[in-house]
C-alpha cells in the first residue's frame, strides 16, 4: 500500500494546516493509519505562536543533531520524511500568491503528478543546496494555496490533498484543479535591505525587467532589478531578509 504524509506547521504561525488536517481526519478517518498519516512539523513554534523557535525549519534540513532547536528537529524528521512514497507538506502565505504547487524535484513521478493535479501554478525550487522539507521526500509537494485569512486557502488545499489521495486510490475519484498549469523553475532570491519595501505596482508572476525599479530602501533609494526575473511569493513582509524569489518560465 502506497504510503502518504501530510506535514502541516513547518511554520508555526501558518494555521490554515490545522483545519486541513482536522477536516481530513474527520472526512476520511478510515485511512488514517492506512495509507495516510498527519504529522505536525513545529509543535514547539505552534504552541509559542511564533513561524520558528531558532531558525526556520524549512531552511535547515537535513538538520544537525547537534545544531539549534529547529536543526535538531529536522534531523528528527529527515528519516520519517523519507520513509514515505508522497509527502505533502501544507503552508499558507501573506504574498498575495494563491494556487501554488512547490517542488524540488523534477523527476518522471513528480511530472505525472503536477500534470494530474492541473493546478495553477508550479515553482520547480531549483536553487542549491535545498534545505527545505520536501527535499528529503521521495515524491514531495509543497501546498502556497494562499492567505489564513481566506477561507478559499484551507478549500483548495483540501481539494489538492483529495486529488492525490484519490490517484493513489485511497479514496473515490475526485477531479483535478482544472487549470492550464505555468510552471516556473525558481532559480534564485532577491535580497531585501533592512527596512525597505516594494514598489506597490509590483506584483507575483508579472514580469520584472533588468534595470527596473522596484523597491525602495528604509531612507526612500531605489533599488532596481540586477537581472530579467518573475517575482513569486514576493512580498515586503514575507521574510526578514529577501523580499521572495526569482522565477523563469518553464517549459517540459
Amino acid at each position: 500500500m502506497v504510503k502518504i504524509l501530510l506535514n502541516i506547521l513547518t511554520h508555526g504561525d501558518e494555521l490554515a494546516g490545522v483545519k486541513v488536517a482536522d477536516i481530513i481526519r474527520a472526512r476520511y478517518p478510515e485511512i488514517i493509519g492506512h495509507g495516510l498519516d498527519i504529522q505536525i512539523a513545529n509543535e514547539r513554534a505552534f504552541r509559542s505562536k511564533k513561524r520558528y523557535i531558532d531558525k526556520d525549519l524549512n531552511r535547515v534540513f537535513p538538520g544537525n543533531p547537534a545544531g539549534c532547536y529547529e536543526e535538531i528537529r529536522a534531523n528528527e524528521l529527515k528519516p520519517i520524511i523519507s520513509s514515505y512514497d508522497l509527502v505533502i507538506d501544507i503552508h499558507s502565505t501573506e504574498s498575495g500568491s494563491s494556487d501554488i504547487v512547490i517542488v524540488t524535484k523534477f523527476d518522471l513521478n513528480t511530472k505525472e503528478i503536477l500534470r494530474a493535479l492541473s493546478s495553477k501554478y508550479v515553482l520547480f525550487m531549483n536553487i542549491q543546496p535545498d534545505r527545505s522539507l520536501i527535499s528529503c521526500a521521495r515524491v514531495g509537494l509543497a501546498f502556497e494555496m494562499g492567505s489564513d485569512k481566506d477561507e478559499s486557502t484551507v478549500t483548495n488545499t483540501i481539494k489538492g490533498i483529495e486529488l492525490l489521495l484519490s490517484q493513489n486510490d485511497l479514496i473515490g475519484h475526485k477531479e483535478s484543479f482544472g487549470f492550464e498549469t505555468k510552471y516556473f523553475d525558481v532559480f534564485g532570491q532577491v535580497g531585501k535591505p533592512f527596512g525597505s519595501r516594494l514598489e506597490s505596482d509590483i506584483k507575483n508572476f508579472v514580469p520584472i525587467p533588468k534595470g527596473q525599479m522596484f523597491a525602495r530602501t528604509a531612507d526612500g533609494s531605489p533599488i532596481f532589478a540586477e537581472f530579467d526575473f518573475y517575482p513569486v511569493i514576493f512580498g515586503s513582509d514575507n521574510y526578514e531578509t529577501i523580499f521572495g524569489f526569482a522565477a523563469r518560465p518553464l517549459t517540459f
